[in-house]
Parts: structure tokens; sequence; C-alpha cells
């Protein structure tokens, strides 16, 4: 298995996007968030949330639909549509997931041919956690996390439900005076990086 950075050289047309419906984000937020980053290389789209953690109100999807976006309510786990997806998008949800494995399932299930898969999840090892941890702040971290990954448990997850990982980055952490600097003169990813992409395609 070889990582790389990952570069889209290919516009598909037809994708679904997983993932926090967060309209009362700031708009910087939202810019940086994968729905917004990508929006204007797709001609159509859904986007997906997890019932389980996000309660989804009226008002926040009617905002999101305002804006373009056809905006559903669904569990990530057992979602069941006629298409076929040309890219599935999955920013920041599996570490919130029960059963990662019936998520990966069922985006094998809605993938097209030569589709790919693109999962974000955070870095379990950044410098920021242990400064935390040392500080006596671990309530920052996440509650509502089940689970964290790395590349070599990632590897063996998305194994076991007929994907591979094509292609990896580590994306940058968010605002702090360490990290940051480090990641963006590329020293330390592994430990400065907020977290990790993942590309996956079919066995």
């Amino acid at each position: 298995m070889s990582y790389s950075r990952w570069s889209n050289s290919t516009w598909y047309t037809y994708w679904i996007s997983m993932g926090p419906a967060d309209n009362e984000a700031p708009k910087e937020e939202q810019r940086m968030a994968i729905h917004y980053s990508i929006e204007d290389s797709i001609t159509y789209q859904y986007s997906y949330d997890i019932d389980e953690f996000m309660e989804l109100v009226e008002e926040e999807v009617a905002k999101m639909s305002a804006e373009g976006f056809n905006v559903e309510v669904a569990n990530a786990e057992s979602f069941q549509l006629e298409d076929e997806f040309d890219i599935i998008v999955a920013g920041e949800l599996i570490e919130h997931l029960s059963n990662p494995g019936k998520f990966l399932s069922n985006c094998y299930d809605h993938l097209s041919e030569d589709g790919i898969v693109i999962i974000t999840t955070p870095n379990p090892r950044r410098l920021q956690h242990l400064y935390w941890y040392l500080s006596g702040n671990e309530s920052r971290i996440n509650t509502e996390h089940t689970m964290w990954f790395d590349n070599q448990v990632f590897d063996e997850l998305v194994s076991r439900h007929n994907f591979r990982i094509r292609q990896f980055h580590y994306y940058s952490p968010s605002v702090s005076l360490v990290s940051r600097p480090l990641f963006n003169l590329g020293l330390f990813q592994p430990l400065t990086s907020g977290g990790f992409t993942f590309v996956l395609e079919p066995k």
C-alpha cells in the first residue's frame, strides 16, 4: 500500500456528501467545510447526516437548501437510495458512528463503477490532544467520538468491506500557534496534522 498526497484531477458529476449540516457555524468555517469546498465542481448532490448525533431542525435544512444543497436526514449506516454515485464524501463522520463497517458496506452498495469514497477523520496523535490532556482539558476533545483511526487501523477496516486505500494525505490543523506552522513547513505531519483524508476505491 502506498500513500501520496491527493489531488482531484477528475471532476465527478454526481455525488453524495455525508456530514453535519451546521449552517450556524461562522461563515469562514463553513467555507472550509468539505461540502462547500467542492460544491462548485459538482452538478448535483445529496447531503446526508447521521440521525443519532445531529438532529437537523427544519430551519437548518431550509438554510442549506436555500444555498443550493439537497439536504435530507438519514442514518449513514442504513440509508437506502435507488441511485449510484461517482463520488461519496464523508467529512468528519466515521469517527462518530457505532458501526463504521455498515457505513462502508452501504457506501460500496451505492458506488458507481470506478467510483471513489473520500473520508476525512481527525488525527488521534495530534500534539494538540497531548497538550489538552496534560493541561487537564480533555473535555476539549469531541465527546461524541466513538473511535479513533490511524493509517494501519483504517486500512484493515476498509479491506474488510471491499475497499482499498488509493490515496492518502494529511490535512492542516485548525488554528494552532505550534502545530500549524510546523505542518505548513512539512515537519512532523503525523503529529502536527489535524487529520487524515483517505481516498478509497473498490477492490
